[in-house]
């Protein structure tokens, strides 16, 4: 074969198809037909989106600045209400609290701006994640909060390689290191 030239690999081709078509049968966790959301300044934002994501599968949502990327994805997790078409998240609608409370607590967003309480530890900024949960006021800081929430937060800061950091103030981390503390 002539260097340069694309090399095509059947037995890859083959797991890919393969790997698709376990996809493809794969629960559906996020479902949207015709969505749209347009801003009460008349600015519509999505028009017509069709979006089916499936258990397992990775998705990477890419375009410009601008052009409604995160819009989108705040609409399929209930941050902001969808003006039209059809939402289905993880079997359910998200309308009414308790619906976009059960989707909210099943799903981890991580904001441009990540929200760390800069003076506080990277340990209490990720037990901060339960916030939303009973007895949230636990989650206002590590020391208060109940030892399976520190163990947990310890185990999601290893799982990014950050567990060493745990004692150290957000403000002293770095970008990409704030942006991790946030995943965990």
């Amino acid at each position: 074969m002539p260097a340069g030239e694309p090399v095509f690999d059947v037995q890859t081709a083959i797991s890919d198809a393969a790997a698709s078509a376990r996809l493809a049968e794969a629960p559906v966790v996020i479902r949207a037909l015709g969505l749209t959301k347009q801003y009460a300044q008349g600015a519509m934002v999505l028009r017509g989106v069709d979006v089916t994501v499936h258990e397992g599968e990775t998705v990477a949502l890419i375009g410009s600045n601008g052009a409604g990327k995160s819009t989108l994805l705040k609409c399929l997790v209930g941050l902001h209400p969808v003006t039209g078409g059809e939402l289905d998240v993880f079997g359910q609608q998200p309308k009414g609290r308790a619906a976009l409370s059960a989707i909210r607590s099943q799903v981890g967003f991580v904001f441009q701006n990540h929200g760390l309480v800069k003076r506080q530890s990277v340990l209490t900024n990720v037990i901060h994640g339960h916030l939303g949960t009973k007895g949230a006021w636990r989650a206002l800081h590590a020391v208060v909060a109940p030892p399976a929430w520190r163990q947990a937060a310890m185990a999601a800061l290893d799982a990014v390689n950050l567990a060493d950091k745990a004692p150290s103030r957000a403000d002293r981390l770095s970008g990409g290191q704030s942006q991790r503390v946030a995943i965990a």
